[in-house]
């Protein structure tokens, strides 16, 4: 389903939604623990995101695939990708890359 999205995106020239498949299924195969084909995923929607200039989604790739080099335990990588998500974050003006504002704070 995801890969037909995809064409059709490319079809219809939506960048976004293209993008926006690439990390839904990336997501799919980090939780099945097939690392490699998620890296590759995440990372080509990131590419997408900073090209059209999305920056909040460019943060939350930025975090999906420091997401995938904890799970590998590559802790010092992961950290230098969610610090990265986390400086365009406060860049943007929004707290927890965007999404749960106060999630975690009780706020």
């Amino acid at each position: 389903m995801f890969r037909q999205s995809i064409e059709l995106s490319r079809i219809f020239g939506n960048r976004q939604e293209e993008a926006g498949c690439l990390n839904n299924m990336g997501t799919i195969h980090n939780d099945k623990g097939e690392f490699d084909q998620a890296l590759e995923l995440f990372t080509a929607a990131l590419a997408i995101n900073r090209e059209i200039g999305n920056r909040g989604w460019e943060a939350t790739n930025l975090g999906n695939i420091g997401n995938v080099y904890s799970k590998r335990g590559d802790y010092n990588q992961a950290l230098e990708l969610y610090n990265a998500a986390l400086v365009i974050d406060r860049e943007l003006g929004s707290e927890l890359f965007g999404h749960r504002k106060g999630a975690f704070t009780g706020a």
